[in-house]
């Protein structure tokens, strides 16, 4: 059986004294693939990622915890938090703490299958 989600996923920081939460969640992914088209998994890990694809990044990681937020809400508080680098940075660590980790999905008790 497959664990939940880790709730050390939120990735809480401070802008301008607020507190924001990424959080990348199954909704969060749809959000972002009805805001720009693509799939979250397509977009990881590439070096042409465009400004607005960063936006809807940070915008579809905060909705969960921030109702009403826009995406260009999203893009004031990437230029609040210092700038596209930070933000990088903050992203791909909500994003790797959402999903699910190598090893541990067996059942307690149980031996993994061989391959």
């Amino acid at each position: 059986m497959k664990k939940g989600m880790d709730p050390r996923s939120k990735v809480n920081f401070d802008v301008e004294g607020k507190t924001y939460t990424l959080h990348y969640t199954t909704n969060a992914f749809v959000e972002f693939e009805d805001e720009t088209g693509q799939s979250v998994l397509d977009v990881l890990g590439r070096e042409d990622i465009s400004l607005k694809t960063i936006r809807a990044l940070v915008w579809a990681g905060l909705v969960e915890n921030h109702e009403g937020i826009t995406p260009r809400d999203a893009g004031r508080i990437i230029d609040a938090a210092g700038g596209l680098e930070p933000i990088m940075d903050l992203i791909n660590g909500a994003i790797a703490a959402s999903l699910p980790q190598e090893g541990g999905d067996e059942e307690p008790g149980k031996k993994p299958k061989a391959a």
